[in-house]
């Protein structure tokens, strides 16, 4: 579980943690810079995560970091429960290093970037000792629809998406510079995917992207202390910007003379678009009727073609980590709390590419 401290809103303020290193360099498909500008200044506050697969997720990291462990019976496996550092294997030795690295740590040479890994890795080997080589391992879930599939491979390597990529270079770059490291840790990727699947990925550090990195935080920081806003983006970044507002129901406000005009062009362009939307709809079931049982029908720079939906399962993550005594039983468990729904399908029409 994340630590109290890393969760604690004027702590996430006062620093940047490794979810928002994406975020930063413009690789997060969760939020933008200027949204995370508006978290820093205190202008917004960040919504709380939902959702049946994240709270599976929050519940299972442990099982995670256990499985890792079991995988790897030449590394002790080290992880925060309950505030306490424990050894997954059972033995009660405790490398004063992980103290270190467990909970909540900041980079001593920037106390505003900091990280809170899920579990901390060493070999076993007593003559290496567990001072030599230190590992980080992050346990993932990846248990909604795509079960995993923006994890991929390449290269003959697993890769693994941007946005942990860069989660993994901060954490490499803090814990590096926390233990006073020229050669900053390697950090593994669990990943628990919808099946259910185990998957490891090594995230090699690099540090010159963590050399950009740290450049990119102080100019994020600069814009924060100075109040400058970074670049705005109307399609990602409208919601952020209403969030920060508190509506007074009793106010009302005219139109500057200047906006007028574009009041006026924006409902041209909702009656125009209502129309275009019904003529498509006609279209659309003019040639869907036309097609009978064909699969695709060809135009001369067209298609209309019915498109097959795969089987979806969709899994009850809240009732199996509610039930769950061994993590072992995962798999033997996992289709009682499974539900099977068809996919069914839909008729799509294939445009020439440009639109012309």
């Amino acid at each position: 579980m994340k630590g109290d401290a890393a969760a604690d809103p004027t702590v996430r303020r006062s620093a940047v943690g490794s979810s928002d290193a994406a975020v930063v360099m413009g690789e997060s498909p969760f939020r933008s810079e200027y949204q995370l500008w508006l978290e820093k200044t205190g202008r917004a506050t960040p919504p709380p995560p939902t959702g049946d697969a994240l709270e599976a997720g929050i519940r299972l990291e442990r099982e995670v970091l256990q499985w890792f462990h079991d995988l790897h019976e030449d590394r002790d496996v080290f992880t925060l429960v309950d505030g306490a550092i424990r050894n997954l294997s059972g033995d009660t030795t405790l490398p004063a290093v992980a103290k270190t690295m467990l909970g909540t740590v900041r980079m001593k040479g920037d106390n505003r970037v900091m990280c809170h890994v899920d579990g901390v890795a060493f070999p076993v080997a007593a003559e290496r000792g567990h001072h030599e080589v230190a590992e980080i391992v992050e346990a993932k879930t990846s248990l909604g629809w795509h079960g995993g599939a923006h994890y991929g491979e390449g290269d003959g390597k697993r890769i693994v998406p941007p946005y942990v990529w860069w989660q993994c270079q901060h954490q490499s770059m803090v814990i590096a510079d926390v233990l006073g490291r020229e050669k900053p840790p390697v950090v593994h990727v669990a990943l628990l995917a919808t099946g259910p699947r185990f998957l490891n990925y090594r995230v090699e550090p690099d540090t010159e992207a963590q050399g950009d990195l740290l450049e990119a935080y102080d100019e994020f920081w600069w814009m924060v202390d100075n109040d400058k806003p970074p670049a705005y983006d109307p399609g990602r970044d409208e919601k952020a910007l209403a969030s920060q507002r508190e509506i007074d129901p009793d106010l009302s406000v005219k139109v500057p003379e200047d906006l007028e005009a574009v009041g006026s062009e924006l409902v041209s362009l909702a009656a125009q678009a209502k129309r275009i939307k019904v003529k498509q709809t006609e279209r659309r079931t003019l040639l869907v009727a036309a097609m009978g049982s064909a699969k695709v029908m060809r135009g001369p720079n067209w298609s209309m073609s019915w498109v097959n939906r795969s089987e979806r399962k969709v899994v009850n993550w809240e009732g199996i980590c509610r039930d769950l005594v061994n993590p072992r039983d995962l798999a033997a468990k996992l289709p009682e709390y499974t539900d099977v729904r068809s996919g069914g399908g839909y008729y799509k029409f294939n445009p020439p590419r440009g639109g012309k």
